[in-house]
């Protein structure tokens, strides 16, 4: 899918997926990609470029399988410009959070990729030949005590907690809060791109049969209302997440 960034959307449709197929003038292209589980596919998949920027935002593979992860990036690396990659949940599937973001800072490093990939763990990069800033992170959701057995992470992520989770969700809330406040103060003319796995609403964000339940909170947060007053929000475009439609 591509986004396009030429107008100033309103809050609520930031937060609607079917805008982004609407945005098509820009000054960069990015095109998003999520949730393609390629350790069920042997890493095999085609991805037809329509865009300068390809935006990889999480559940892509898994970082324990380094070696077929790095090929699949390798291909995409020479395809586009740049590659910007989220990291989901199952990215972390078979290993430790910290073995996890320690193996995508070595894909970010490897020679093989031509240093265009950006892992993108509450960071933020400036797209060149452009005014356009790309804020991405994983916006963990939180997860209410009592409601751990609703989500698999914790049997899947080696040493993953409750807590662990909910202190990712409260560091990258922060964090993004901060970076929107800094551009608006220092940076008043650029445009802002938020790239997430999780959603940052539970309205329209999951499945109807997930919609206001306790399952939602696995992979939805409410993260939008204190958006709506961040100072910065304006130049906000456009923000990419999952849309989880699992029954």
């Amino acid at each position: 899918m591509v986004c396009a960034i030429d107008s100033t959307p309103s809050v609520n449709e930031l937060f609607e997926f079917k805008r982004l197929a609407s945005l098509i003038n820009m000054t960069v292209g990015l095109q998003f990609m999520s949730d393609l589980h390629l350790e069920r596919f042997e890493y095999k998949y085609d991805i037809s470029p329509a865009a300068s920027h390809l935006a990889l935002v999480g559940d892509i593979g898994r970082f324990c399988d380094y070696d077929d992860y790095a090929g699949f990036l390798k291909k995409q690396c020479q395809t586009f410009d740049q590659v910007l990659l989220v990291a989901g949940n199952n990215e972390f599937y078979g290993s430790s959070r910290h073995e996890g973001l320690d193996a995508a800072e070595r894909l970010a490093q490897d020679p093989t990729l031509q240093g265009k990939l950006v892992f993108l763990n509450r960071t933020r990069i400036d797209l060149t030949g452009s005014n356009v800033t790309v804020l991405g992170c994983t916006m963990h959701s939180h997860i209410e005590p009592g409601h751990a057995q609703l989500n698999k992470d914790f049997e899947r992520i080696r040493n993953w907690t409750v807590k662990d989770h909910n202190m990712e969700h409260e560091l990258d809330v922060e964090w993004l809060r901060y970076s929107l406040e800094q551009i608006a103060e220092t940076e008043p003319q650029r445009q802002v791109v938020i790239l997430t796995h999780h959603a940052p609403s539970f309205q329209d964000t999951c499945h109807p049969s997930h919609e206001n339940n306790a399952v939602s909170q696995c992979f939805c947060s409410n993260t939008l209302e204190a958006f709506k007053a961040w100072k910065g929000k304006d130049q906000c475009r456009a923000i990419v997440y999952l849309i989880d439609l699992v029954i």
